[in-house]
């Protein structure tokens, strides 16, 4: 077990360090973080039959660790389809290893916690599939995290800036218990934030397994022009002859008045149509603009549900029937304060600067 603050700092400094390169797509992060992934297992800083309680403050952070290699995996662009199907599976095992952590210790709960278990019930090897109420579901507990996750680093930022010492409490939290609550939150948005990764990582499998069949046996390639024996499309379509055509061109001179015979090489280039290839069929396009549609219906519902939990005056609480909600009841009640205050500071009329000129007999 680590004790010195100083291996402590060092530690939690490649953590951060390999979550930059993340960031910018370096293959470096994996190995950082590979590197401290076998710190951490040399030094037995984690245990199985540990509870959360039992974890120190400081090393919260570093559970982290497989969530970071599965990002860093999932983030390094590859050309290649069977590498890059490669790197997607190897990132999937390490958001399964830490969604499995974040199980054991509770983190994982509630309605996430039945999503990661309907997707270890999946043996079939297909996309993962959410539903509509799924996902604006996900989307409120998402936000709701990045909300708390906002105002205890607020707070801390605070702390920092009075310059207040470990025991002083800002809102019920010293220093230690701040920084505790920070780190399990940044594990609850991890979950959320490595959930959304599967989800995408399946979709890409799938597609990348297309693909790969389609250059295995649905496509043809001959001189530039590519056929798909499936669908019948031409993507990229050169009419390109195997030998460039010659033509002979007979003329006379003009003074002399003899043949003339020149043979010219007409290169395949001209025999290019003059307007722009399809790059996709119609039942593509419709494809895409149907999805397109759905997701900015879905966005807008998702809009409209939090426009409702917003604070708002209480009579607009009322016209939504949200009038039995104790938080928005809450927050209602400084709001209506606030408005009354100015329509007491502003009386009605007060800004009619032609209210007292003219005969008021008329």
């Amino acid at each position: 077990m680590i004790t010195t603050a100083e291996s402590q700092t060092s530690l939690i400094a490649i953590l951060n360090t390999s979550k930059r390169l993340i960031e910018n797509s370096s293959p470096e992060a994996i190995t950082k973080l590979n590197d401290l992934q076998c710190k951490i297992s040399s030094q037995s800083l984690f245990s199985s039959n540990e509870v959360l309680d039992d974890i120190s403050t400081w090393m919260i952070p570093l559970l982290l660790t497989e969530h970071y290699l599965g990002l860093a995996h999932v983030s390094i662009p590859q050309n290649d389809n069977i590498e890059r199907i490669k790197n997607i599976l190897l990132s999937m095992d390490y958001f399964h290893c830490f969604l499995q952590k974040m199980d054991a210790l509770g983190i994982l709960e509630g309605a996430l916690l039945c999503a990661y278990h309907e997707i270890l019930k999946n043996e079939d090897g297909k996309a993962y599939r959410i539903s509509r109420e799924e996902k604006i579901e996900r989307y409120r507990r998402k936000r709701e995290i990045e909300n708390k996750l906002n105002h205890f680093e607020s707070l801390d930022k605070r702390r920092k800036r009075l310059g207040m010492s470990a025991e002083e409490e800002i809102d019920g939290y010293d220093d230690e218990a701040l920084s505790r609550t920070l780190n399990i939150i940044m594990l609850k948005d991890s979950t959320c934030e490595a959930m959304d990764e599967l989800f995408q990582a399946s979709k890409e499998i799938e597609m990348l397994k297309i693909s790969l069949e389609l250059e295995k046996k649905g496509e043809l390639k001959t001189n530039g022009a590519t056929y798909e024996q499936n669908t019948g499309n031409v993507r990229n379509l050169s009419l390109a002859p195997k030998n460039p055509l010659e033509v002979t061109r007979v003329s006379h001179h003009p003074i002399t008045g003899q043949l003339l015979i020149q043979r010219e090489e007409i290169k395949s280039q001209v025999f290019r149509p003059f307007w722009n290839q399809p790059t996709m069929s119609l039942t593509e396009f419709g494809d895409r603009e149907l999805q397109c549609a759905i997701d900015r219906s879905e966005a807008q519902k998702i809009a409209e549900e939090d426009a409702k939990l917003k604070p708002k005056r209480y009579e607009q609480l009322v016209r939504d029937g949200l009038e039995d909600n104790t938080e928005l009841v809450d927050q209602s009640a400084e709001i209506d304060r606030k408005w009354d205050d100015f329509k007491d500071s502003n009386p009605r009329g007060c800004g009619n600067k032609m209210g007292d000129r003219g005969d008021r007999n008329f």
